[in-house]
């Protein structure tokens, strides 16, 4: 059912490469947009369906075998690894296609010297990014060219977390073949392993082909969720055998969205503890102030490592809500489409939204609702972890300007 929605739309992967022109690439974007929204609705509506007893008791089995797989893992069936020397296999990349270029309107950064336009100015820095899991279905690991999969990677978490960073680095994004989503909550560790070992293998080609176009020159890595995780991996094994003069050019590391703990990354970066500091990672995960059951979820391997947004440092301090640069609401591709008109308005950040503390290794919040209204429904009692970029996305982009300044001067001296 699911494959049949997505086949609607079905247009190859990779023609926004192909195509350069502003027209094509708009006509990309809705197409993909139609797909988007296409399967959100029809997924509602089969759920409704069900849900309502039109098909009584085949609601579980429905989702069980839409969402999660029904065979064990087989490395034999895994799709096909992706070529780094293709453009398709990049989401993003400087020298073909760019889906981080948005900038929220009226940003004010509180310092005369940050502005968008002089950060923009000369881009001296790279970023290595790791998407989240975007993948639901009944396989173990993604094929590169699942268009679906690819429309809702390029729509939503390309625009709204890597482009913190586009005012300071050119952005490069690789596809990968993600873990699925099913696959790593309908089954433990040990059993989906395999299939986050596939993944990574691709994050891992695709960096060494990043370093390759990119030596000699300072970089970011980043990530969310299962990004997040393979960038900890990618980490711990390139950090040990890199040259020191490599080991140089990284700026810092965005582990955010996954549990980081301090053990684990003891022998590969320190702990970013300043809002200056370069050379090491820094990463926390959002749950509403109260919310222990969430705040549990990122708990289960030991403590976390938190590093305040707001302060960035790594303590127990409350830092209050007029510390809080600006926020976007989730979905900023979705907002304001004006169909046949083809044009987007979107939201412009709302600052001192939310007051924010770590406590045991998690970042807790104050309720967002309180100030904006249910702006995060659809992701009910999963904490906030669709907008830990969101959420903050201001402070980060701030912040990113901050380390890569500090990063030059230091590098000058």
């Amino acid at each position: 059912f699911f494959e049949r929605v997505w086949q609607i739309r079905k247009i190859p992967a990779d023609c926004v490469f192909r195509s350069k022109s502003k027209k094509s690439r708009a006509a990309t974007h809705r197409a993909e947009m139609f797909t988007v929204k296409t399967f959100l609705l029809a997924t509602a509506g089969g759920v409704l369906a069900l849900a309502g007893g039109i098909f009584s008791g085949a609601l579980d089995s429905f989702l069980h075998k839409t969402f999660f797989p029904q065979e064990p893992f087989d490395p034999d069936k895994a799709p096909p690894p992706a070529d780094y020397l293709l453009e398709s296999s990049w989401l993003s990349h400087p020298k073909h296609v760019d889906r981080t270029s948005y900038v929220p309107p009226n940003v004010d950064f509180g310092r005369p010297e940050a502005t968008t336009a002089s950060m923009s100015e000369e881009k001296k820095f790279d970023l290595f990014w790791i998407h989240p899991t975007t993948h639901f279905s009944s396989y173990w690991n993604a094929p590169i060219d699942h268009f679906f999969t690819n429309a809702l990677t390029n729509i939503i978490p390309m625009r709204e977390q890597p482009s913190v960073f586009n005012d300071v680095a050119n952005i490069y994004a690789p596809r990968y073949r993600q873990c699925s989503q099913g696959a790593q909550d309908g089954f433990p560790l040990e059993e989906h392993q395999p299939a986050m070992d596939v993944a990574y293998s691709d994050v891992k080609e695709a960096f060494k082909e990043f370093r390759k176009e990119t030596a000699g020159r300072p970089f970011f890595i980043g990530g969310h969720s299962q990004g997040t995780l393979h960038a900890m991996r990618l980490l711990k094994e390139w950090i040990p055998t890199a040259s020191d003069e490599e080991k140089d050019f990284l700026v810092a590391a965005y582990l955010i969205g996954n549990t980081v703990t301090e053990a684990e990354m003891a022998d590969t970066l320190p702990i970013c503890e300043e809002a200056t500091q370069t050379k090491c990672y820094l990463s926390f995960n959002i749950v509403v102030d109260g919310d222990m059951e969430g705040a549990k979820h990122w708990q289960t391997k030991g403590k976390p490592t938190c590093v305040n947004p707001l302060s960035w440092k790594h303590d127990e301090e409350l830092v209050t809500s007029e510390s809080h640069l600006g926020s976007l609401p989730a979905c900023i591709a979705f907002w304001g489409e004006i169909p046949l008109i083809g044009r987007a308005i979107f939201p412009r950040p709302h600052s001192q939204l939310v007051s924010a503390q770590c406590r045991e290794g998690v970042l807790h919040v104050s309720d967002p609702v309180d100030k904006m209204g249910a702006w995060y429904w659809f992701q009910p009692g999963v904490a906030l972890h669709l907008y830990d970029y969101n959420l903050f996305f201001v402070d980060l982009k701030l912040n990113i300007f901050d380390r890569a300044t500090q990063y030059l001067k230091t590098r000058k001296s």
